[in-house]
């Protein structure tokens, strides 16, 4: 299986410029012919250090912005792991978003989070891709054991 992950500045308040750099990565992926490819954390809404920047940039997973994502994915092959600031109802979670070729196909949220205006997630989802089910850890959260064990104990032979 190739993976990949795409390393690109973001800019906070700046949705439509990291949703292009999001589908440039895509398309490199794609040239490539990697089967996965990881984002940084928050890419598409950038990682603000204050609550308000980041409910300001924030949306949900039903929003017209998640919409756009997953209009972006639908040509490319890749499977994407992609970062951002998401909102459930008042909350506000550290996400990222696991997308194919126009469908999500779920979400994982940060359960070590280091803002403290970001809710912890307590989900632990696996996923499949060509047969190979994978898991996804964001940052602070591989520095604890439980969350990649609960990953293994689901099936996950990769953890992002």
């Amino acid at each position: 299986m190739r993976i990949a992950h795409c390393q690109f500045e973001t800019k906070c308040g700046d949705f439509d410029a990291n949703l292009q750099k999001f589908a440039d990565g895509l398309a490199r992926a794609d040239q490539e012919r990697v089967q996965i490819v990881g984002f940084p954390e928050c890419f598409l809404t950038g990682y603000p250090d204050t609550e308000e920047l980041a409910r300001r940039d924030a949306f949900a997973v039903d929003s017209p912005s998640m919409m756009r994502v997953l209009d972006r994915t639908s040509t490319f092959q890749a499977t994407a792991i992609v970062g951002f600031n998401e909102l459930r109802g008042r909350d506000l979670y550290n996400t990222a978003a696991v997308v194919h070729k126009g469908h999500l196909l779920g979400v994982y949220s940060k359960c070590a989070a280091y803002q403290p205006f970001h809710k912890q997630g307590r989900q632990f989802p696996v996923f499949e891709r060509d047969g190979v089910k994978f898991g996804v850890v964001i940052c602070a959260d591989g520095g604890y054991i439980e969350p990649t064990r609960i990953l293994v104990f689901k099936g996950a032979k990769i953890i992002f």
